[in-house]
């Protein structure tokens, strides 16, 4: 596809379309669940991610391919860390589901200048991205945005898919660096900051967050919901913050309690 090389189709139909991703169906469906069902997720926690490669997408820009595959598939999916290698456009997809349903596409898009869409769809681990200035510039413009200082309230909830950071970045604050970075943001920033909702963002560790002891005198509340927290010794990183709400429901660790008293004590 795309500039009329005559090594295009080589390359797409050779290289890259194996049987384990290749067509479409119920038996296609079920070798790709085959695949990724050996292959765990770190800790055990996260939803399966999937690596979308485009061979020769480098050809087309990046928000008319996003856009024909969207309309395409049989359910909306978030496009994660859009990039080029070579000249192959490369994204991320989390979720079995989503992946699925780019697989089925393989070949079945004829784009405008007559050449078949190809992509390939492998199981990957979630991706990882250095923490660079450019990177930590956007993190405090986003945040700056999700901050309301009326009320003195940090939005952190779901911030790996922030639509100004998803596409072109994968910062989950599951991953220490990010969120790292955000707490020295606060600190730096807004250490006046009385309410974080960090809520649905997979963390599973708090190690990072230990110095918001020091860095947040005026923090009250903290939103740790629907997170990826299984013991409940995780939080004595917390120990010191001056809380008068901590929001931990849909958490593993909350399951380990039969009796509700018990879990509040």
């Amino acid at each position: 596809m795309g500039g009329g090389s005559s090594n295009q189709p080589e390359e797409g139909s050779q290289r890259y379309n194996s049987p384990g991703y290749g067509g479409s169906g119920r038996r296609t469906k079920e070798r790709f669940q085959r695949s990724n069902q050996n292959a765990a997720s770190p800790r055990g926690t996260a939803p399966l991610w999937s690596k979308i490669i485009i061979p020769f997408g480098k050809n087309y820009e990046k928000d008319f391919l996003l856009k024909t595959l969207l309309n395409a598939s049989k359910s909306p999916f978030m496009p994660v860390y859009y990039h080029i290698q070579g000249n192959s456009s490369v994204f991320f997809v989390e979720g079995e589901a989503a992946a699925h349903n780019l697989m089925v596409l393989n070949k079945k898009i004829t784009l405008h200048d007559g050449h078949k869409l190809i992509l390939i769809v492998k199981f990957s681990p979630a991706p990882n991205m250095p923490m660079n200035d450019e990177l930590k510039e956007k993190i405090k413009h986003v945040m700056a945005r999700r901050y309301d200082p009326a009320t003195l309230a940090l939005d952190l909830s779901q911030f790996h898919l922030d639509e100004e950071l998803c596409t072109q970045y994968c910062t989950p604050l599951s991953r220490d660096n990010v969120l790292q970075t955000i707490v020295d943001i606060i600190g730096e920033h807004i250490p006046n900051v009385v309410a974080i909702d960090a809520s649905k963002n997979k963390i599973f560790n708090l190690e990072q967050m230990k110095p918001l002891i020091t860095k947040t005198p005026s923090l009250r509340s903290l939103n740790l919901g629907q997170n990826q927290l299984n013991q409940i010794s995780k939080l004595d990183r917390l120990i010191g913050l001056p809380l008068e709400e901590l929001i931990l429901n849909q958490n593993p660790l909350c399951d380990t309690f039969s009796e509700q008293s018990t879990y509040i004590r």
